[in-house]
């Protein structure tokens, strides 16, 4: 179209690795992450990223999936399935074996017929591989390869790129990262999150994302704990009442217990909760593997202890007040003192545990506990009318229920007896079971590195501080490719 033009130079986009790509993504795959790459660039170039990015190793046996047409495409399928699963081959099952260490190279013509007559027999194959690497795949392609693998496999996925030919892929992912580099921003404004290097992917996953798994997943532990233990009390209390509807707390009680009262403990866990230190999860990134989802053999058992320390807060009030218990002044302790003296022990119960499950205690987490007993002893009192006549059924009942030994003796008898359970389990557990993020704490509670400083060089890869997954680790026996 153009002619007898002089030129008089050109400019060109350098595209090449960033630093510390081959160590992020062999954490992530010590992580229990596989990893795709999808790109638009020829074969050759795709199967060299791979390898200099320590997605391939030359232990693995490198499948080529290139075809001309539908039937080839499946008939190549369903030969690497024979040579490289173990078993029978059935398109129905995920429970394959690979016989060895391989990984898959697709080009975007066979990614095609496979996105349109194969996804089934594929992803079978894929499912077993190490790795896959797509090339010469349009935006479009990238797109349905995330949404196949997201819905063939039931998890979530994660898409990054820094281009606007990911744009489709990186929405289309549950998760989208984009990368703010030389291509522009397009990407970044069009994802979740945005990064300015590649391996600050690393801390994004294998830290904040599992702190905050962590973290909401036991504010949901805790927050139902907390009212098991308490509010179960009000069943137990049926029983003696002949279900009539009485409730055993006043109104104004059950409505702060959950809003003011015991909020900020709970809270704080999500915004602190720390199991382990920052440099041990990235020296160890395998610990990721083992917080991935909320566990519900773990929300079992705080359900139990719930209903274990409700049965104990009451029928300990009941045994010690339930038969018209008297005061030094004459007066006899009703159901409004009852009441009290079931919320006052069942709340110094519900903080010792919560307390006793929190893992990081920072400057705010004696703030919390400061806050929630000041807020209790605050209500009741005024409740009680300590200060002004508020409430008339709650007058003085609090003054008179707390000016009695029983009730401080009782408090320290159903605090020790709660909490001994939890104690005795924590110690069985770490001491004949124990979990792995247990070891790590125990052995670097004294000798891993807390500042700042220190962790940033853990995260750079510096050498004074040795990862027990050392960079070198990467396979070196060879393997021919099939082609």
């Amino acid at each position: 179209m153009e002619s007898d033009l002089s030129l008089l130079g050109a400019t060109a986009i350098e595209d090449r690795l960033q630093e510390h790509v081959p160590r992020t993504i062999s954490n992530l795959r010590h992580a229990g992450i596989k990893v795709w790459v999808i790109t638009g660039d020829k074969q050759e170039t795709a199967i060299n990223i791979g390898y200099a990015s320590r997605l391939l190793t030359s232990r693995m046996t490198v499948v080529k999936l290139n075809a001309n047409n539908s039937s080839e495409c499946g008939l190549l399928i369903r030969k690497y399935q024979q040579q490289l699963l173990r078993g029978d081959i059935d398109d129905e099952t995920l429970h394959t074996v690979p016989l060895v260490p391989f990984s898959l190279v697709i080009d975007g013509k066979t990614l095609g017929f496979i996105l349109e007559d194969h996804v089934n027999s594929f992803m079978l194959l894929a499912h077993a591989a190490r790795t896959a690497i797509c090339n010469r795949v349009t935006p479009l392609q990238k797109a349905r390869v995330v949404k196949m693998v997201s819905e063939w496999t039931g998890h979530v996925c994660l898409a990054i790129g820094d281009g606007g030919n990911d744009v489709s892929m990186i929405q289309q992912a549950q998760l989208g990262v984009g990368i703010k580099g030389r291509e522009g921003a397009q990407a970044a404004r069009a994802a979740d999150f945005a990064l300015p290097r590649f391996h600050h992917l690393e801390r994004l996953l294998l830290i904040h994302g599992r702190y905050s798994l962590l973290r909401n997943t036991k504010v949901i532990y805790m927050s139902f704990y907390k009212n098991v233990a308490v509010f179960l009390s009000l069943v137990w209390f049926s029983l003696f009442n002949g279900a009539s509807g009485q409730t055993l707390y006043s109104d104004w009680i059950m409505t702060l217990y959950n809003l003011i009262i015991t909020a900020l403990p709970v809270f704080l866990v999500g915004l602190f909760e720390k199991d382990l230190k920052e440099a041990i999860i990235l020296r160890n990134p395998m610990v990721y593997r083992f917080q991935r989802s909320l566990k519900w053999w773990t929300l079992s058992s705080y359900l139990g202890f719930g209903v274990l320390h409700s049965l104990i807060i009451f029928f300990s009030c009941y045994l010690a007040f339930g038969s018209s218990a008297i005061f030094a002044n004459g007066q006899t302790a009703g159901l409004r003192v009852f009441g009290s003296l079931t919320i006052f022990v069942g709340f110094h119960a519900v903080m010792g545990k919560l307390y006793l499950e929190t893992s990081n205690w920072v400057s705010w987490t004696f703030v919390g506990l400061a806050f929630s007993i000041v807020n209790f002893y605050g209500f009741v009192l005024v409740e009680a009318g300590a200060f002004l006549e508020s409430i008339p059924e709650q007058y003085h009942v609090f003054t008179t229920m707390v000016s009695s030994n029983t009730a401080w003796l009782l408090l320290l008898f159903t605090f020790v007896t709660t909490l001994i359970f939890d104690v005795s389990t924590k110690f069985y557990i770490r001491q004949f079971t124990p979990k792995s993020w247990y070891l790590l704490q125990e052995k670097y509670r004294a000798d891993a590195p807390t500042s700042s400083y220190q962790q940033m060089q853990v995260s750079k890869g510096d050498s004074r501080v040795v990862p027990l997954i050392e960079e070198g680790s990467a396979d070196s026996d060879s393997a021919q490719p099939y082609d």
